[in-house]
């Protein structure tokens, strides 16, 4: 299906005012309202968007989708807003927004929805295609912009229509200290350990590197309860800027394409008890991970 098709002409509009995200939702909400039968109040949709970006703090930049799922309706109601001016909708957004796809997302679409917001964001998040469609000038013509460059639904969501494609990784030459830096900075207990052609060779795992300076004999106590020695961390401490990745690094328990479907992806995590899959290209390079998180955030929550 053309993503032309499921965009209507007569929900694309190119003149959306407003300076912070109540106004400018507001403005592309009520003309939503104008042209489709959805039960409900501009301000109350406006007012549980905000509630639901709030709660999964979602931050936007260049492109924002605001949705809400809305009970006793069965439809899809998708309205895109490009604004005269780009403006920062949040405090925490990263950056001015210019285009807004907004969903209001029935009981029984949730799968359409998802598919849609996919094309979507697949096709205008690289680099010129926002300001491509900004040019466009007129619903005509964007339609005209993606039915050009083939822009259709897949029939089935993958790992690359939700992983997370900014992934950080290390290197295995890199020594503990400079590993437990970039665990600190990113908040991250596992990282995917490539080479120098960016390819997954391994994983790095902050348990598994902590157990291996935890001596044996305090591992085969059948109680920690009394334990209070500091000599694990000593030791650590004292080694870490000597001891490398690569000694403590293992092979990957599995890997995915980004054309593994989300269903699949989904029973991989449950069957192999992982929170991260990390997505590589069939010649091993790192593209990408999906998680847990992207499942809650983005199917679940999405």
């Amino acid at each position: 299906m053309k993503l032309s098709s499921v965009l209507n002409r007569d929900v694309i509009f190119y003149d959306i005012h407003g300076h912070d995200a109540e106004s400018v939702y507001t403005d592309l909400l009520e003309r939503l309202l104008e042209k489709r039968q959805i039960p409900g109040t501009a301000a109350a949709m406006v007012t549980g968007m905000i509630e639901r970006e709030d709660a999964t703090g979602i931050t936007y930049d260049r492109i924002a989708y605001p949705h809400l799922r809305l009970a006793g309706y069965d439809d899809l109601g998708i309205a895109i807003g490009f604004l005269q001016h780009p403006v920062k909708l949040r405090k925490t957004d990263l950056g001015e927004s210019r285009m807004i796809i907004m969903s209001v997302v029935g009981e029984k679409v949730a799968d359409f929805y998802l598919k849609t917001l996919a094309a979507c964001l697949k096709y205008f998040s690289p680099p010129g295609r926002v300001e491509a469609a900004v040019g466009a000038g007129s619903p005509e013509a964007l339609h005209a912009l993606l039915d050009r460059d083939g822009v259709v639904l897949k029939k089935t969501l993958t790992a690359e229509d939700l992983m997370d494609r900014s992934c950080e990784a290390i290197t295995s030459d890199k020594t503990l200290r400079e590993a437990f830096d970039q665990f600190t900075r990113t908040r991250l207990s596992v990282l995917p350990v490539v080479d120098d052609r960016n390819r997954l060779i391994g994983i790095l795992d902050a348990v598994d590197i902590i157990s291996k300076f935890v001596p044996e004999y305090l591992l085969m106590l059948p109680s920690s309860q009394f334990i209070e020695s500091f000599e694990t961390f000593d030791t650590l401490n004292r080694e870490e800027g000597t001891r490398m990745v690569r000694e403590f690094m293992r092979p990957p328990k599995l890997m995915i394409t980004p054309d593994t479907p989300l269903i699949r992806c989904t029973i991989e995590i449950c069957r192999h008890t992982l929170y991260t899959i990390f997505v590589t290209e069939p010649d091993g390079t790192l593209v990408g991970e999906f998680s847990v998180k992207n499942i809650i955030h983005r199917v679940l929550r999405g």
